[in-house]
């Protein structure tokens, strides 16, 4: 009990032994405690371990030969006979505010607020013809702003490396005018292209709103643009690009050391709108392959014979194309020359003893059509009977299809009027297609 009275007390208090001593024995425990308590803390103590009646402790106290018992009982009576205090009492937070919804933000015309979130698809499409033409006129009035406004130097500096800045405040208004498909002109367009950012819808918007007249002002400023902002403009462009836009947009691009993707969006671009100047002027300056194969696809034969001589000096493997890249859409599909038909054969070979499907090959068969004319019939044989190709003996499939492809060809330049007329025509094809073992 003199331990209880320390500052041990709570140590003392909590041991099973004293708690089990205090249960069996309270009187015992409170005389002992009498003995040496001194006041009201000291039987506070006490009182978490063991109650006694109020006749008990005060017959106990004034047995004791402690002089300070007594008082020290009574102090603790009093106290004991107190009614418990209140916990204070607690005024209830307010309720919390209701969220402004979309259409009290266009009523109130709380823009900065409004600015602060990203549409919602669902709350516009609950907003009724006058407020929502009412938000588009609002909304409208800030682009235009925005684009009489000189450009802030922090959205210059975003624009050049998005991928360390934030994207400015004023950026992210783009999200509301493409959820609300505002119309835009040239100058509008080029302004928002040159913005790199990939937010939902915004990129939609761009190349939906894209018009080809937008060309001329959009061509004369590329030259000016940061790599970052060229490489977010080809995904916005829709096929096919105007061929003035095709050759600025390809000159600007490596000049500015544009991705691979890029580069590679670009000649193939350049392929389409027939700029075969462009094409080998980026060729001569930056000796760039994916020049030539833009080259190729205009029926360029030396940059048919550099592609296949690269290829056939690293040793093709298979599979030849990557992920982003159909092998319909690879250049060696669009080889046609006929001083190219030797290197396309041997690569053919080589690709077929790497264990390339024959029907994956379809469209590089298809070329050595082109190069060779019925002559690849045989060989195609020549392949077939090589033992060290593992495909060998599903090559006649794809010299079926080269029959076909002869047969239409023919028969597209001809006009047969009659079956005898074509089969005669089969017949030829399938003699000046035979190979020499046959």
């Amino acid at each position: 009990m003199r331990l209880l009275l320390t500052r041990q007390a709570y140590e003392v208090a909590d041991h099973e032994v004293v708690r089990a001593l205090a249960d069996r024995y309270p009187e015992t425990v409170w005389a002992e405690g009498l003995q040496h308590a001194e006041n009201l803390e000291d039987l506070i103590s006490l009182h978490t371990l063991a109650r006694l009646d109020d006749d008990t402790l005060t017959r106990l106290a004034a047995a004791t030969s402690n002089p300070a018992a007594p008082n020290a009982a009574a102090a603790y009576l009093a106290w004991r006979s107190q009614p418990p205090t209140p916990p204070p009492s607690r005024t209830p937070p307010p309720p919390p505010l209701a969220r402004p919804t979309l259409a009290d933000l266009i009523d109130n015309d709380d823009l900065p607020r409004l600015f602060r979130g990203e549409p919602n698809p669902a709350e516009l499409a609950r907003l009724d013809p006058a407020r929502r033409a009412r938000f588009a006129t609002r909304l409208a009035a800030v682009l235009d702003a925005w684009l009489a406004a000189p450009e802030p130097p922090e959205e210059t500096a975003w624009q050049a490396a998005p991928e360390r800045l934030v994207p400015p405040a004023t950026v992210w208004q783009m999200t509301w005018w493409a959820a609300l498909d505002l119309p835009v002109d040239a100058t509008a367009w080029t302004r928002l292209a040159r913005q790199p950012l990939n937010a939902a819808g915004v990129g939609q918007w761009l190349s939906a709103r894209f018009d080809p007249a937008f060309t001329d002002q959009l061509a004369s400023e590329l030259p000016g643009w940061p790599r970052a902002a060229l490489e977010h403009l080809v995904t916005l462009l829709p096929d096919p690009w105007p061929p003035k836009l095709a050759a600025a947009l390809a000159e600007a691009g490596w000049a500015a050391g544009v991705d691979e993707p890029t580069r590679r969006r670009c000649a193939m671009q350049l392929a389409q709108a027939d700029q075969r100047d462009v094409a080998e002027r980026l060729r001569m300056a930056t000796g760039d392959p994916l020049l030539d194969e833009a080259l190729v696809r205009l029926g360029d034969c030396t940059a048919e014979a550099r592609l296949l001589d690269g290829l056939l000096t690293a040793g093709p493997t298979w599979p030849i194309t990557t992920p982003r890249v159909d092998l319909r859409d690879h250049w060696l599909a669009s080889v046609h020359c006929r001083a190219s038909n030797d290197r396309l054969l041997q690569a053919l070979r080589t690709l077929l003893l790497a264990d390339a499907n024959s029907a994956e090959l379809t469209p590089v068969f298809a070329a050595l059509l082109a190069t060779a004319g019925p002559a690849a019939l045989g060989l195609v044989d020549q392949l077939a009977a090589d033992p060290a190709i593992p495909e060998g003996q599903f090559l006649w499939y794809r010299r079926q299809e080269l029959l076909d492809e002869l047969l239409e060809q023919r028969a597209r330049a001809a006009c047969p009027s009659t079956f005898h007329e074509l089969a005669d025509m089969a017949l030829d094809a399938l003699t000046e297609g035979t190979s020499p073992r046959q």
